[in-house]
């Protein structure tokens, strides 16, 4: 029986992980503005928000990871088949998730600073 590639189930997926991604960024800014807001209070952050951000870290990496072979996925089963598909949301997500990973190390770095100011 021959597996049967559907543009149309690839495309909800790609939809739903660039959403996700969105929320993810959105979460890393807020993140972001809570470890200034600390760090300008001289206020600890919870250990518990510290050890979340350290994670998200690594969710980031997952993302990256993901975005890259579902580009290759593409290139190698969807393109030659179907030419209508788009894969401008994995290329995006490509782009941006290296920069949150980043941004989610420096707030990481400045919640855990503030534990020891506090």
């Amino acid at each position: 029986m021959t597996k049967r590639i559907q543009p149309d189930r690839f495309q909800s997926i790609e939809r739903t992980f660039f959403r996700v991604v969105l929320a993810t960024t959105v979460l890393t800014a807020l993140l972001a503005f809570g470890a200034y807001v600390a760090a300008s209070l001289v206020v600890a952050v919870p250990a518990a928000i510290v050890s979340f951000t350290g994670m998200l870290i690594y969710y980031h990496a997952g993302t990256f990871l993901f975005a890259f072979f579902r580009i290759l996925k593409y290139l190698v089963a969807i393109l030659p088949r179907h030419r209508g598909v788009s894969i401008l949301r994995s290329v995006v997500v490509l782009v941006v998730s290296p920069v949150l990973a980043y941004a989610t190390y420096i707030t990481f770095f400045i919640m855990a600073l503030t534990g020891c100011a506090a």
